[in-house]
């Protein structure tokens, strides 16, 4: 190539790395976290493939959540991006919603295209540059109806049973005897399938020391991951679950620990315990762990859970050494896709979802919850089975994790306030805190909203330069500190009026981390965030008083290391009364799960995520038991003790504290056939208490 062309892109590329480098205010996504991609493929290429302030690298699939108007059909568009590059796209016939994987090269370009025409969208966790991609085997749009499945790949999950429990979490003990029966003199797992959405390469079964190793199949139709199913074709050459767990089991015992060393699923090594494997107990091992119990919730029939199959998928654990949870967005949408197109038309599914992530306009309106809400109605049109999602509430009530602060109007002095921020040594991930700002009593009047937000650093230095940049703008503002080096972005979109957030402002803090490991190096001219209390203020300018809400979003904690995680967390701050809910189960529209006591119902689990949704805490008399919420057993008793349930290898028993527990009872007595407003009236406990850890 003549040695201008190669001038001209190095010449955009500084242009570029100018902007936003040497931080210059540029506009903003209307989803800002897309700010943390790649804006170029000539970006791209030249940044560190382990920059700790950017989301991806070269070779990243980027996961984007899409929902299409009435010019740009869903359909439309997932076929011109098949075409364009080795990306992937997956929806629902008659879906407006889809979950997409697009190439990092070319995300910027496909974002800017969703933006000019009016495409909402919302961005997830990246794969890794290791991730593989399976391209479908069929250029047909995909339904998870049975009848609509010609053209689909031929290892798609078709289930039988009359009844499906899903349960999306981490690590699912297949072989173990709560969810095995016996059949024909051999021992076969209720686990139907599993989808390993985080391992990367199939692995077809081979013979290794007299064992023949587990298969895992690439799940085509959603582009990534690997799964393993009960039994396969009988064409097909791979070895199922049933076929591969009958080798371990002898007369006089089964050999639990040579089996998943054979299994070919990491979830599994070496683990004596596994949040999946335990949460699946509750919500579907036979018998029951509450079966003795004398409480309400004790399954004393289980033959419907018996008579059920099993459908596991696998969420993603970490991307780049980073631990994911609130930003997994379309791997959830696809886990139940994957769920829902498993059953039959007749059959009664509840899935289990353990999904954490507190950002989010927390009012119904994010698109996650608005595409599985279509999933489940498009599932339940003219259908004769049931689709209930369970979810649970969240374990970050009294966790410093949310602020709620009411501004008078510009006339009285209560017009300003301030949320007060702790940004921790030692964290090597990057820090999000997501405001929302209403005006009080009139959430949709988009030109009522006239704020400003300034910020001050621990050093007293201002970031912003003396700058106060005014909410709605649409503008991205540098983070500097105070030698005029950035370490964060200020996102300030304007409003949305596709209906995300129900009309309000958003305003998205992002900070560099504060410590680098080893291998990690900070793109452009960069710096590490400012450990200490960092305090934001919200001015009103306005003639109407106004509502600020701000979440911190959640990190998890490095699995096995035995640490908390590294989190940033407003100072002293987040009452009882505030909206600490899970992102995706602000939506009334599928049962959402606090925790109890078993032994002593009328107490609630200190650490239940709380609502009412935005918008509400400051008009809504809000007690500290949400009777909007089915209240279940996630504690034994007032000694603080959780309840026992199945770890990996045989009968042991391990104890995991949350609310995920109690979702899987609710889930457990759903498939047993009792409804809602039943389970809503065994038990609302009246008392909540202190937690002493």
């Amino acid at each position: 190539m003549p040695l201008e062309f190669f001038k001209r892109v190095a010449h955009k590329a500084r242009d570029f790395f100018e902007r936003i480098f040497a931080m210059e205010t540029i506009d903003c996504y209307s989803d800002p976290y897309a700010h943390w991609l790649p804006q170029s493929a000539q970006e791209l290429a030249s940044a560190d493939g382990n920059a700790a302030n950017r989301l991806v690298a070269a070779g990243d699939l980027v996961p984007v959540v899409i929902r299409a108007t009435d010019v740009e059909h869903v359909a439309s568009i997932v076929k011109q991006l098949k075409a364009k590059d080795r990306s992937v796209g997956q929806y629902r016939n008659n879906s407006s919603y889809a979950s997409l994987l697009i190439d990092a090269a070319n995300v910027a370009d496909w974002l800017r295209e969703f933006e000019s025409k009016g495409i909402a969208y919302e961005v997830g966790a990246p794969f890794s540059s290791q991730a593989a991609i399976y391209q479908p085997s069929s250029e047909s749009q995909t339904t998870e109806t049975h009848a609509d499945t010609e053209g689909l790949d031929k290892y798609q999950a078709n289930s039988k049973a009359k009844k499906i429990i899903g349960i999306i979490d981490y690590g699912c003990a297949f072989a173990n005897e709560k969810f095995c029966k016996e059949l024909n003199g051999k021992r076969s797992t209720r686990v139907f399938a599993i989808w390993d959405q985080h391992q990367r390469e199939p692995n077809s079964s081979k013979t290794k020391n007299g064992y023949q190793t587990l298969s895992w199949v690439a799940t085509a139709n959603y582009g990534y991951g690997v799964q393993a199913r009960r039994k396969w074709p009988k064409d097909s050459g791979q070895l199922g679950l049933d076929s591969f767990l009958q080798q371990f089991d002898h007369a006089s015992y089964f050999d639990d620990t040579a089996c998943y060393q054979y299994a070919n699923y990491p979830a599994l090594d070496l683990r004596e315990a596994t949040h999946g494997t335990y949460i699946m107990d509750f919500a579907a091992g036979i018998p029951s762990p509450l079966h003795d119990s004398t409480s309400d919730w004790a399954a004393k029939d289980d033959d419907a859970v018996d008579e059920a199959d099993i459908i596991f998928v696998q969420l993603p654990r970490n991307f780049q050494g980073e631990q994911v949870s609130g930003i997994l967005r379309t791997y959830v949408l696809d886990a139940i896709m994957y769920i829902l197109r498993a059953a039959e038309a007749e059959a009664d599914v509840v899935i289990n979802l353990s999904y954490g992530g507190l950002a989010g306009p927390h009012d119904g309106t994010s698109l996650i919850e608005l595409a599985i809400d279509q999933l489940i109605h498009l599932r339940d049109v003219d259908r004769k089975g049931t689709t209930e999602i369970v979810m649970c509430s969240g374990n970050s009530a009294a966790s410093n994790m949310h602020a709620f602060r009411q501004l008078s109007e510009k006339t009285k002095c209560e017009n300003e306030a301030f949320m007060e921020l702790s940004v921790i040594p030692d964290n090597p991930s990057l820090q999000f805190v997501e405001m929302w700002i209403d005006v009080q009593h009139s959430p949709h009047h988009w030109d009522k909203v006239n704020a400003s937000v300034s910020i001050q650093l621990p050093d007293l230095s201002d970031p912003l330069n003396d700058k106060q940049p005014k909410i709605g703008s649409g503008l991205t503002y540098p983070l500097k500190n105070s030698q005029g080096v950035g370490i964060g972005m200020l996102c300030l979109p304007r409003p949305d009026r596709q209906g995300i957030g129900n009309g309000g402002y958003r305003v998205l803090i992002g900070l560099n981390p504060t410590y680098l490991p080893p291998s990690c190096t900070l793109a452009g001219s960069e710096a590490l965030s400012l450990v200490g209390n960092w305090q934001v203020k919200l001015t009103n300018h306005g003639d109407h008083p106004i509502n600020w809400s701000a979440w911190c979003e959640r990190h998890d904690p490095v699995f096995g290391s035995g640490y908390g995680p590294r989190q940033i967390k407003f100072v002293c701050d987040t009452s009882v009364l505030c909206t600490t809910s899970n992102l995706a189960s602000t939506n009334r529209n599928r049962v959402v799960v606090g925790g109890s006591v078993l032994d002593s119902p009328e107490y609630m689990a200190e650490y239940t995520g709380r609502g009412p949704n935005r918008g509400l805490e400051a008009t809504q008399a809000q007690d500290t038991i949400d009777q909007d919420m089915i209240y279940a057993p996630s504690e034994e008793n007032l000694a603080y003790w959780s309840l026992p349930g199945a770890g990996v290898l045989g009968q042991s028993k391990v104890r995991f504290p949350g609310t995920s527990v109690a979702a899987a009872v609710v889930t457990r007595a759903l498939i047993s056939g009792m409804t809602v407003p039943q389970l809503n009236a065994i038990n609302k406990p009246t008392k909540s208490r202190q937690v002493f850890p």
